[in-house]
């Protein structure tokens, strides 16, 4: 709701009109009209004679329902917690980046925790995660390429470890 809704219905509840409201704040009545149909506001000094006049506090006026809620404020509270996970994650994918393979794990395993819980990492956050990703994919690339895709390539360990009968064939 807004502010000229709530002071209309502060006043109506209150049982004034908008020349008694405009003769004790010394104003005048088209300036509390404008103020109650949205089209210009009052002051804070107006704001908190108008609170005292309707005997409301000055959070009802100006907040909205859902600002006020105490779900709203446990909401604020782990907003707070929520930066902590953020930045938990940001460390974690970027230690992650010392291991090849686990790393690569890591990471995926990171953005889709982000994904599916719907954390809010910010254009930092995420830049941070998919240079990280980019890292993990070379490095497990190149750890992999060397270790497990070089078949047709012979090197002297190779060579050393084969049986001296296929090492004869191959000289």
């Amino acid at each position: 709701m807004n502010l000229s809704k709530k002071l209309k219905d502060a006043r109506e509840i209150s049982g004034y009109s908008q020349a008694e409201i405009a003769e004790k704040l010394h104003i005048s009545r088209q300036a509390i009209s404008r103020w109650e149909n949205d089209k210009a506001y009052p002051d804070i000094d107006n704001l908190i004679i108008l609170s005292n006049l309707y005997q409301i506090s000055l959070d009802e006026l100006l907040l909205d329902q859902k600002e006020k809620s105490p779900q709203n404020a446990q909401n604020n509270i782990s907003s707070k917690n929520l930066s902590y996970e953020q930045f938990l994650i940001v460390v974690v994918t970027l230690i992650a980046c010392i291991v090849p393979v686990i790393g690569l794990l890591i990471n995926i395993s990171a953005i889709i925790f982000c994904v599916l819980k719907k954390i809010k990492l910010g254009s930092i956050g995420w830049f941070i995660i998919c240079a990280c990703l980019t890292i993990n994919i070379a490095n497990a690339y190149a750890v992999l390429s060397v270790e497990f895709f070089n078949f047709g390539k012979a090197n002297i360990e190779k060579i050393s470890f084969l049986p001296s009968k296929t090492q004869s064939i191959l000289f």
